[in-house]
């Protein structure tokens, strides 16, 4: 694909669409005194070249738009020749303008086409000077906008965007269609393929998808921040597959240890530090019934002395933890505890929907907080959660603080904020460093 592509990109750099005063325009003469009565003339307007008025009527072909004197007599004044054939052109004709877009003091072309299905064709000429309005493909969009054929083939197959779970099949013909993992069709479009990328013209609206070209073979999404891959199939990926992130942690093993795992304040933010603490998960319970699997751990985080620094007012420990699905990558929502909290006041449900099936998952927690003999801090957090007997994405996470204040305060409503929220769509918090527990292996 990247030595195919090149040569396309080498063979783009030879081409240049120009009309220099072209006097292989159509010119034939028509019957009667005046040929603007006989309905050849499509739209009229004034081109300006250095300082000069030039009144003409615009002609629109299929393969040229030629401008003509605005006089009895049918004469050639210009033309511009389009990149590549545009079927029904004179019907899907919508407007030219002639203004000078580069502030040289002579007029340039902007013609627009809609298309039946929907989509717009940009064409955009500049006046080079010496007679001559040269074509100019990055300022021209649009299904007409350029060769797409000699482009197509280095995007032709199937794109997987990553992260998100649903594919891009780029065909032959230049139609493209989005599909799920169930390959149902979602949209459909036109693609025009350049040798930058791609654009996604959409059947039922005038949305576009640009796709740029990367180096790599990659397609990225620069308006959303995506990166599309050519894959051979579509495979249903997990979340935390798509985010790289792996279960670092054993349940009933460690402790592991977690770099800035706790911070520390006193009002307002003042003296605010973090420190390493020390994770572990142990399972008190895990069994099924009636369908339904029961699964009771605790999760224990211990504070060593070291950590703890020396505050002359109250200050405050905060330590972070959460519940979330392996395969949406959906954290399970709770308010944060920092006292000690009974279960009766830490009950939540959510659903979590994946590959068409929804699975209910409902747990309950208490805290509590111990000082240590050894001058440490003991955090004990008890859970009780209820999963569907085939569900196995249940995800305990540990994680670090950030670095500021300020940043720690924002998290403090995540609940509010991004409530249901995948892992890798929540701007505070940072998953490469999270520790992870598979509570269902």
């Amino acid at each position: 694909m990247k030595r195919a592509f090149s040569l396309l990109l080498a063979l783009a750099l030879l081409l240049t669409l120009a009309a220099c005063g072209r006097e292989e325009a159509p010119t034939e003469e028509l019957p009667g005194e005046d040929w603007r009565t006989t309905g050849m003339v499509n739209d009229r307007g004034t081109i300006v070249q250095d300082g000069v008025e030039t009144p003409v009527c615009v002609c629109i072909g299929s393969e040229w738009a030629t401008f003509y004197y605005d006089e009895a007599e049918q004469i050639c004044f210009d033309s511009v020749t389009y990149p590549v054939e545009i079927p029904n052109a004179a019907s899907d004709y919508w407007s030219i303008s002639f203004d000078d877009v580069t502030g040289d003091g002579s007029s340039d072309i902007r013609l627009e086409f809609r298309q039946e299905d929907g989509t717009e064709t940009v064409l955009v000429w500049y006046w080079e000077g010496e007679d001559c309005f040269q074509f100019q493909p990055d300022a021209s969009y649009g299904p007409y906008a350029s060769d797409s054929t000699q482009y197509l083939a280095a995007y032709v197959g199937l794109w997987e965007y990553v992260g998100q779970n649903f594919w891009i099949r780029i065909h032959e013909d230049g139609t493209w269609d989005i599909l799920n993992s169930e390959e149902t069709v979602l949209e459909s479009g036109i693609a025009t393929a350049g040798a930058a990328g791609v654009e996604l013209g959409y059947e039922d609206s005038d949305d576009r998808l640009v796709l740029e070209y990367s180096p790599s073979g990659e397609l990225l999404d620069p308006a959303n921040g995506g990166v599309l891959r050519q894959v051979s199939a579509i495979v249903l990926r997990s979340a935390f597959e798509n985010g790289d992130l792996m279960i670092n942690c054993d349940v009933g093993g460690g402790p592991y240890e977690l770099e800035d795992g706790v911070c520390f304040y006193a009002e307002g933010g003042d003296g605010y530090q973090t420190a390493p603490c020390l994770w572990q998960v142990t399972k008190q319970d895990d069994n099924v019934h009636d369908g339904m699997r029961e699964i009771a751990f605790d999760a224990v985080c211990y504070i060593p002395a070291e950590s703890i620094p020396y505050f002359e007012q109250d200050f405050q420990t905060v330590l972070s933890s959460e519940l979330y699905d392996y395969y949406t990558g959906m954290w399970l929502t709770a308010s944060s505890a920092y006292d000690d909290t009974e279960r009766g006041e830490n009950h939540y449900l959510h659903t979590v929907s994946w590959n068409g099936t929804d699975y209910e998952i409902e747990f309950f927690y208490s805290t509590q907080w111990e000082d240590t003999a050894d001058g440490g801090r003991l955090f004990t957090k008890s859970y009780i959660v209820y999963v569907p007997e085939d569900y196995d994405g249940l995800i305990f996470a540990a994680e670090p603080q950030p670095a500021t204040y300020d940043e720690t305060d924002a998290r403090l409503d995540l609940d509010r904020i991004c409530p249901e929220a995948s892992i890798l769509a929540i701007d505070l918090i940072d998953p490469e460093h999270f520790l992870f527990f598979d509570l269902c292996a």
